[in-house]
């Protein structure tokens, strides 16, 4: 299996894509070594449906003992319903002109 994580995006170069050559690249690479899989990670970027054969779906637990626990479970989901809500209200990036 070959982890890949896009660490940067920037929409100025969103029409030459280098992300996406890059990515096609390793994937090849990945192939042509024999791996059967190349792994995307977390995360719902639309890049991952354009290239996915296949998802699966992630879920967590916690659990909490005592005040301060029950507390600092409190603040993570809280911080987790944050980081949705905000990627949920940006702006999707417009295509390019023509």
């Amino acid at each position: 299996t070959m982890m890949a994580f896009v660490t940067t995006y920037d929409p100025e170069y969103e029409r030459a894509s280098p992300g996406m050559v890059l990515m096609m690249d390793y994937i090849q690479w990945s192939f042509d070594r024999g791996l059967a899989t190349v792994d995307f990670l977390c995360g719902g970027e639309d890049f991952k449906r354009r290239f996915a054969t296949q998802s699966v779906t992630l879920s967590s637990m916690m659990g909490a003992r005592g005040l301060r626990g029950h507390l600092a479970a409190l603040a993570d989901q809280a911080s987790h319903r944050s980081k949705s809500w905000r990627t949920w209200r940006q702006p999707k990036a417009e295509a390019p002109d023509e």
